[in-house]
């Protein structure tokens, strides 16, 4: 927009203004008469397109502002793939999107508008200062104060006057509405980066190592991916001959990196999707939020922030925990969903979990709670990407070897 708006037509104006200014000079060389009827119609050319200006500087700001919506809208809705992959939220993201598109073109559909009738508005005023030349100096013909031919080189002289202002007056509200935008990018780069410390300087003496690195990273129960080896069945049917829709279907996840959409508490919850009050209220208390929720201005409907910046971690996590438990599936998926925030936090939000009855919990965790290890009805200790051992926490702890000394390793 920059670009565009300000700097291509600063080059026109400078251009234009040089041809202007000769051409003026010419007109009073042939008549000053002519010349101060001139001036006049380039007053009333002047004063009618400034008229938009203000307008036009008003409706580039608000298209500004809708294209870096937009942005976010964009941003946001592809920062939460895994979210809208996980709750089957294709449809209402594509509802979302298109109001956002819609809106950004309506709101350039209309700047547009504006621009064109600048445009023509400047044509119509040059063309009638042209007119103006024509008649003046054909009335002076007649009354012998000029020459034919300094009719033709004034008309000439005239077409140089008119097409620089079409140019200057198209371009000059255009340069004027880029103001806003000028000032943001003013403001950005005043904030200059602070130089790092001395001694966060990464060093690069010798050798950069890495041995036996492996990584791996896989979504399978919950229907992420379909290439695998091996089989997973559900109630005894193969993975690859169920709807994969309904696989999603049977399962929430709680992320480690729980990511909210920049909108309101019950829109996180909810996902654009209708559930009756009295099951909002249900999950709000069932995830705790009963508290936080009622010492809110504005509640459910309170903005949560880009990515949920105006929310504590904790906070964020029972909102996930609501998002899962408000749709009712039969696996509720936990993949070290509680490790980013405070232990008490962590240790409310997975004994409420495990209170629930027709839940099936599965929890992917390194964070070893005695009392809530007790209530889980197996553990699988995992290692080297395979199962050592398997059984109730009461028996691993007295009977295991690698499950126990991990155990009191962590503790």
């Amino acid at each position: 927009m920059l670009e565009d708006n300000f700097l291509l037509p600063l080059f026109e104006v400078i251009q234009y203004t040089v041809i202007f200014i000769s051409s003026f000079v010419l007109m009073i060389y042939f008549d000053i008469i002519v010349t101060i009827c001139v001036v006049a119609a380039i007053a009333v050319m002047i004063l009618v397109p400034s008229l938009l200006g203000g307008t036009l500087e008003k409706k580039q700001n608000m298209f500004s502002s809708k294209l870096a919506d937009f942005t976010a809208n964009l941003k946001d809705i592809l920062s939460g793939f895994e979210i809208i992959k996980s709750y089957s939220m294709v449809k209402s993201v594509i509802q979302r999107f298109d109001k956002a598109n819609t809106e950004t073109i309506n709101f350039k559909y209309s700047l547009d508008k504006l621009l064109a009738l600048n445009e023509g508005l400047s044509a119509f005023l040059a063309l009638m200062v042209q007119i103006v030349v024509l008649f003046l100096s054909a009335y002076f013909i007649i009354t012998g104060r000029i020459t034919v031919g300094t009719l033709l080189g004034m008309v000439h002289v005239s077409s140089n006057l008119a097409n620089p202002l079409i140019m200057i007056f198209t371009n000059v509200p255009k340069m004027k509405s880029v103001r806003p935008i000028v000032e943001k990018l003013e403001n950005m780069s005043k904030h200059s980066l602070t130089p790092p410390k001395k001694e966060n300087i990464a060093t690069y003496q010798s050798h950069i190592s890495a041995k036996d690195l492996s990584f791996s990273y896989i979504k399978l129960l919950s229907g992420y991916y379909s290439t695998y080896a091996g089989e997973i069945l559900y109630d005894d049917t193969e993975y690859h001959m169920l709807d994969k829709d309904n696989v999603v279907q049977l399962s929430s996840i709680i992320h480690q990196n729980i990511y909210m959409f920049d909108e309101t508490i019950y829109d996180n919850i909810c996902l654009h999707e209708h559930y009756p009050e009295e099951r909002i209220e249900k999950v709000i208390a069932d995830s705790g939020l009963t508290e936080f929720i009622s010492e809110l201005p504005t509640g459910l409907q309170y903005q949560v922030g880009e990515n949920g910046s105006n929310l504590s971690g904790g906070q964020k996590q029972r909102i996930a925990v609501a998002r899962a438990l408000i749709r009712n599936k039969p696996i509720l998926i936990l993949d070290e969903g509680t490790s980013a925030i405070d232990m008490q936090t962590a240790y409310d939000i997975e004994n409420r979990l495990l209170k629930m009855e027709d839940l099936t919990l599965i929890t992917i965790t390194h964070h070893l709670e005695p009392n809530l290890l007790d209530k889980y009805d197996e553990i699988f200790y995992m290692q080297n990407g395979r199962i050592e051992e398997k059984g109730r926490f009461k028996h691993l702890i007295n009977t295991s070897s690698c499950f126990s000394e991990y155990f009191h390793l962590k503790k």
